[in-house]
């Protein structure tokens, strides 16, 4: 298939590869690519090379950060809720920064915003809704609140109204305390683009093909798929995802004092993003955390 000299210049070093026309040496290709971009966390390309492949554009991110405060592995059985009676491979944590959470009054209800800092650029949120509330709900409402778009009331403005999943601790330290508990979890998806076209404005690709700036050949998006997964611990979190867009021919002892604890001990959010830029690298939902015992590694 010929493609155009100008667009072709212009992709970085070693992003160009060729088909062969064998699907079965293409698909290795592409998931041995895959292997090496995301450092073997996923492992195969999530579209299908047949003879009809014109073209394969994919993209993979990862992330990885280790957290400045590690979290311990303890031993969690879940008394209420959609975890009742489970008992999970829980992670506590006590730091003396209150700020790190917060709740934000959004048009899904109040939400929860627990601040993991990781090393480097990376920080990760954790979000819990209202009990009842959709994922969706939750998930859009948190990301909107990072973004700076939601009201939010933090640390010590918090021992007044709690918010989902907080409550306030008498508890024997000489300052203020925040105590976290979450879970361990690893989550892992795949996702059909074109069940959603209108969503990823793949609709009049899939139906006309025409990108004449890459080539004078037709290229309708056949498949155009995403595989992603995200795993966090006691020690960092780590993530990855491969999205791929296939044309085809025809077609995350002293005096009490008020401190605040936080639990996350029902379904919640999560969201990996940039410390610098603001911009969310992954983001995803926690139905399933991990059983105890935990694993021997972080």
């Amino acid at each position: 298939m010929p493609l155009e000299p100008d667009w072709a210049g212009r992709l970085p070093e070693g992003a160009l590869g060729r088909l062969t026309s064998d699907p079965v040496d293409d698909q290795a290709a592409l998931d041995a690519w895959v292997v090496r971009e995301t450092g073997g966390l996923l492992e195969r390309m999530p579209v299908t090379v047949t003879v009809e492949t014109l073209m394969v554009l994919a993209t993979a991110i990862t992330v990885r950060t280790s957290w400045t405060e590690p979290f311990l592995d303890v031993r969690r059985v879940v008394a209420a809720g959609p975890w009742a009676g489970r008992t999970l491979a829980g992670l506590d944590r006590s730091t003396d920064d209150l700020d790190t959470l917060a709740v934000a009054t959004t048009p899904a209800g109040p939400v929860t915003v627990l601040t993991v800092e990781g090393s480097g650029e990376v920080d990760v949120c954790l979000l819990l809704g209202e009990e009842g509330r959709a994922a969706g709900e939750v998930l859009a409402a948190g990301l909107e609140t990072l973004d700076g778009h939601h009201p939010v009331r933090r640390g010590a403005g918090l021992l007044g109204e709690p918010g989902p999943g907080v409550r306030v601790a008498d508890d024997a330290w000489p300052a203020p305390r925040l105590l976290a508990e979450a879970v361990r979890f690893t989550v892992a998806a795949r996702h059909d683009l074109l069940e959603r076209a209108e969503l990823f404005g793949l609709r009049t690709a899939a139906a006309s093909g025409s990108f004449p700036g890459i080539s004078r050949v037709p290229l309708p998006v056949a498949e155009a798929r995403q595989e992603a997964m995200a795993r966090f611990g006691a020690t960092g979190f780590e993530a990855s995802a491969v999205t791929a867009v296939m044309m085809a021919t025809g077609f995350i002892q002293h005096p009490p004092v008020h401190s605040l604890a936080v639990s996350f001990d029902r379904p919640f959010g999560f969201a990996a993003r940039s410390r610098t830029t603001g911009l969310v690298l992954v983001a995803g939902w926690v139905t399933d955390p991990e059983p105890w015992p935990a694993p021997a590694c972080s």
